[in-house]
C-alpha cells in the first residue's frame, strides 16, 4: 500500500530524508523498518490535499465547516466550529479559542483515526503546524454510522485568523491509508459573522522544509511532537538557546509495547550533531523501561540547549512488540520524525540530504537541562 502510495505522489526524495539522510544507520542487533512498516504520515497527506472548495481562499468564511472525504468503500464526514477569541491575561499578544471537532463515519468500511495535521493561519499570514498521534488522546476505531468528538485550544498572535487541517486514517478491511480534510474555519470575534482571511503556505515538506513539529508511525506505534524556544532560559551572548519539547506516544497495535530506551539526535547550524542516549524515556521522566498497552498513549516534556538558533532534531524509541513471535527478544526502532528547531518558530530551510551523515564526524553530547 505505502509503495503504491510514494509512487504516486512521486516522494521518495522525502522517505529518503526521513529514513536515510536525517539518522544514522540503526544499530545491528535492532530490526530496521522497510516501507510496509513506516508510514510517513506527511504522504498520506500529501497524497490528498485539503481541496480548494474546503479551503475556500479568496472569500469570506464563517467559524465553523463541514467535509466529506472519500476513500474506496471509506467515507468521513468532519463538522468543526471555533468560537471565543480573547485575548489571553497571561500573554498580551496572545489570543484563545475553543474548537470541536466531530467526526463521523459515514462510508461502509471501519476506519482507525492514527494522525492529525492542523493548520492556523494569521491575517497577516504567519503560519503554525502542529503534528500529533491520534485526536484527544484516543486513536478512535469507528464502525459505519459511529461518530467521535473532539476539542482542543488554538492561539494566534493576532485576533483574526483561520484553521485547517486533516486527520489520517486507515481503512479496516484493506482499504490502505487515506486523509480526510478538516475545512477551514474562521478564528475571529465572537459575532459569528463571515470574514475574508487569506490563505497562507504551509511548509514544504517536499522540499525538505521542516515546520517545529512532526509525527511518523513505526510497527503502528505513533509518535508525534512540537518544540518550541523558550527565551526565558537561553542567553544569545554566551550561545546558549534553550528549546523544549513536548512528545505523544501512543501504541495502536493489538497487543502491548515495551519502550527501553531512547537516542535524540540534534544537528545544529553550523553542522554540530549532538546526541544524547539512555535508558527510559528521558526528559523529566528520568524513569527505566515503560509499558503501553493496546491503544495507550502517554505524554512527556523535555528540554535542550544549542549554541545556534536554529537546527533540526529527530529521536527514535527501543521498543520490544510483545506480539511478535521471536525466539529471542527481539528489538525495534520507532522513529521520531525530523523537526525544525528554531527560535522564531518558523520551518526551518532546506537541509542538504546529507547533513547528519557529514556531522557524524563532528558529534559532540546534547546538552539536556531541567524543564522547570
Amino acid at each position: 500500500m505505502l509503495r503504491c502510495l510514494i509512487g504516486s505522489i512521486a516522494t521518495s526524495t522525502l522517505l529518503n530524508v526521513v529514513l536515510v539522510a536525517l539518522w544514522f544507520s540503526s544499530p545491528t542487533d535492532r530490526i530496521e523498518l522497510d516501507d510496509d512498516d513506516a508510514l510517513p504520515p506527511d504522504l498520506i497527506r500529501l497524497s490528498m490535499p485539503v481541496p480548494d472548495a474546503a479551503m475556500r481562499c479568496g472569500t469570506p468564511i464563517p467559524p465553523e465547516s463541514a467535509w466529506r472525504t472519500t476513500h474506496g468503500a471509506a467515507a468521513v464526514a468532519i463538522f468543526a466550529r471555533a468560537e471565543g477569541g480573547e485575548r489571553r491575561q497571561s500573554a498580551p499578544q496572545s489570543y484563545a479559542w475553543r474548537y470541536a471537532i466531530e467526526i463521523e463515519n459515514v462510508g461502509a468500511a471501519t476506519v482507525q483515526l492514527l494522525t492529525r495535521h492542523m493548520v492556523t493561519t494569521t491575517s497577516d499570514g504567519r503560519v503554525e503546524e502542529v503534528k500529533g498521534a491520534g485526536a484527544g488522546g484516543r486513536l478512535p476505531v469507528l464502525s459505519p454510522g459511529q461518530r467521535y468528538t473532539t476539542s482542543g485550544t488554538a492561539t494566534l498572535t493576532a485576533p483574526l485568523g483561520a484553521m485547517h487541517g486533516s486527520f489520517q486514517f486507515e481503512s479496516r478491511g484493506g482499504g490502505g491509508a487515506f486523509s480526510a480534510s478538516i475545512g477551514r474555519l474562521l478564528l475571529g470575534d465572537r459575532g459569528g459573522r463571515a470574514q475574508s482571511v487569506p490563505c497562507a503556505p504551509e511548509a514544504d515538506v517536499l522540499a525538505r522544509e521542516l515546520p517545529p513539529t512532526s509525527v511518523f508511525s513505526s510497527y503502528r506505534v505513533l509518535v508525534g511532537a512540537t518544540v518550541e524556544y523558550v527565551p526565558s532560559r537561553s542567553d544569545a551572548d554566551l550561545l546558549r538557546h534553550a528549546f523544549q519539547y513536548d512528545v505523544h506516544i501512543h501504541n495502536g497495535r493489538a497487543a502491548p509495547v515495551v519502550i527501553h530506551g531512547r537516542e535524540w539526535t540534534v544537528l545544529d547550524a553550523r553542522g554540530v550533531a549532538r546526541t544524547e542516549s539512555g535508558a527510559g524515556l528521558g526528559g523529566v521522566e528520568a524513569t527505566g523501561k515503560v509499558r503501553l498497552e493496546p491503544q495507550q498513549g502517554l505524554k512527556y516534556r523535555g528540554m535542550f540547549e544549542l549554541p545556534t538558533e536554529t537546527g533540526i532534531a529527530a529521536a527514535r524509541y527501543v521498543v520490544t512488540l510483545e506480539d511478535e513471535d521471536e525466539e529471542d527478544e527481539a528489538t525495534y526502532d520507532v522513529l521520531l520524525a525530523p523537526m525544525g528547531v528554531t527560535a522564531d518558530g518558523r520551518p526551518v530551510p532546506h537541509i542538504a540530504q546529507n547533513a547528519f551523515a557529514a556531522a557524524a564526524a563532528l558529534s559532540e553530547p546534547l546538552r539536556s537541562v531541567p524543564a522547570g
